[in-house]
């Protein structure tokens, strides 16, 4: 080995007394733009730039920061488990007592310190004392309309509607056979008087007695009153519905 040449850590061999023969001696670093080496052997240390998050507010101490460096605040361990929208409890790292301003209104209240927050949030003590809420003074008072005095035909009866509607059953269709229920006895009056009720409002109709038949099921409703209910299954499976075709996209051009 050559003893007037050294080799550094980096791998690269270099002369040790004549800089003449360096290849390099022109040569134009990418890191710190200095001549006399490569950039796989400068030893310039990379700065890294940090982008610093907008904070919405300011936090004001009492002696007044002379230097560039940002003030330490001694945070204490939390005593409250935040949650996010979703429920899912947050990491919280501490929290400190810290005066809030906005617009000559002052607040002291807790600032709890969140990793990876990317907005600041203020608590509903802190909207109030700020008056940063809603101004519930403005809303105008409506008065209130009494539904019954302005539209009264809606609220008598179920009413009926204009015209006929006929119910065309499925030819040869099986009748589904079903025995009568029985109407408890504690509640016969109040049934019967809702039976004649449905009546008056031409709800229902009265049929002489047959064999074919739908199960009816007596409920009982709030203010000792009943309500009859039918099942149709069997009936509707064997109704005739109407077709109610769309017009294609070219025909309605």
């Amino acid at each position: 080995m050559n003893p007037d040449f050294l080799k550094n850590v980096n791998g690269v061999d270099k002369q040790k007394d004549d800089k003449t023969v360096c290849p390099a001696r022109d040569a134009k670093c990418r890191k710190c733009s200095k001549i006399g080496h490569y950039a796989n052997v400068c030893l310039t240390k990379l700065q890294k730039r940090y982008s610093q998050v907008a904070y919405l507010g300011v936090l004001h101490l009492e002696r007044k920061n002379t230097t560039n460096i940002d003030w330490t605040v001694t945070i204490q361990p939390p005593d409250k488990i935040l949650c996010g929208p979703d429920k899912n409890p947050t990491k919280t790292l501490g929290k400190f007592r810290a005066n809030i301003e906005y617009k000559g209104k002052k607040c002291i209240e807790e600032i709890y310190v969140i990793v990876n927050l990317q907005t600041c949030r203020l608590g509903k003590p802190a909207l109030f004392s700020l008056r940063l809420g809603p101004n519930l003074h403005s809303i105008c008072q409506v008065p209130a309309v009494d539904p019954n005095s302005k539209f009264p035909e809606l609220f008598k009866g179920l009413g009926v509607m204009k015209g006929c509607y006929s119910i065309k059953l499925k030819p040869a269709i099986p009748f589904a056979i079903t025995s009568p229920r029985r109407v408890p006895i504690p509640l016969l009056k109040q049934t019967k008087a809702e039976s004649e009720r449905m009546v008056e409002e031409k709800v229902i109709t009265p049929v002489k007695p047959t064999e074919l038949c739908a199960p009816a099921v007596i409920v009982p409703k709030s203010y000792a009153n009943v309500r009859i209910c039918v099942d149709l299954i069997e009936l509707n499976r064997n109704v005739m519905l109407k077709l109610h075709r769309l017009l294609l996209a070219k025909k309605t051009e």
